[in-house]
């Protein structure tokens, strides 16, 4: 009896032990590792329409341009002064070997930013994990794009769909992708 009251006390001792030693420091690292990703985000989507709008813009056009469907809204406009265009046209039209460059640098520093999370995190979602390794491999895809071939259509198209919300499956969707479908469910 007393065998089985020494092993009670060893496991609950365990138990304790694991609780504070291993898993709140792992949780811990986990929310801020997220957290991390999560400003990431929003700081390569910044870069990312900072890029794309040519002409001095206020930071509020900046931060409601962070919102898809204002993007959307703002994007489709005609230009301002060739109303004949889109803004978006304008951009594409206009896209310059420097702005391409710094767009592709974005990709590239969120692709390592995903690496870094999953390698320091395990994500239990098996959505979630296959949607990381895709976006992944996509960023990885346009690491180069040579605008005597046209690869920059390319490379808006996958703009579009990120900062659109937009998918080439189901027409627009009516939430943030990035948020909904991959960063609140890591």
């Amino acid at each position: 009896m007393e065998f089985l009251y020494d092993l009670s006390i060893w496991v609950i001792a365990a138990g304790v032990f694991y609780y504070f030693q291993l898993y709140i420091p792992e949780q811990r690292k986990k929310d801020i590792v997220i957290e991390n990703f999560k400003k990431y985000w929003e700081h390569t989507k910044d870069n990312l329409i900072s890029a794309l709008l040519y002409t001095s813009y206020s930071q509020d056009l900046l931060f409601n341009l962070r919102d898809y469907s204002f993007f959307r809204e703002y994007f489709n406009a005609p230009h301002d002064t060739i109303k004949w265009q889109t803004r978006w046209d304008w951009v594409l039209n206009n896209l310059t070997e420097r702005k391409i460059q710094t767009i592709l640098t974005e990709f590239e520093s969120l692709a390592k930013e995903i690496d870094f999370l999953l390698r320091e995190i395990q994500v239990d979602n098996d959505e979630v994990f296959s949607l990381l390794k895709r976006l992944q491999g996509i960023l990885h895809r346009h690491k180069t794009v040579d605008q005597n071939f046209g690869e920059e259509k390319a490379l808006s198209l996958f703009l579009w769909e990120i900062l659109w919300s937009w998918s080439t499956v189901k027409w627009p969707r009516d939430y943030d992708f990035m948020k909904e479908k991959i960063i609140n469910k890591i």
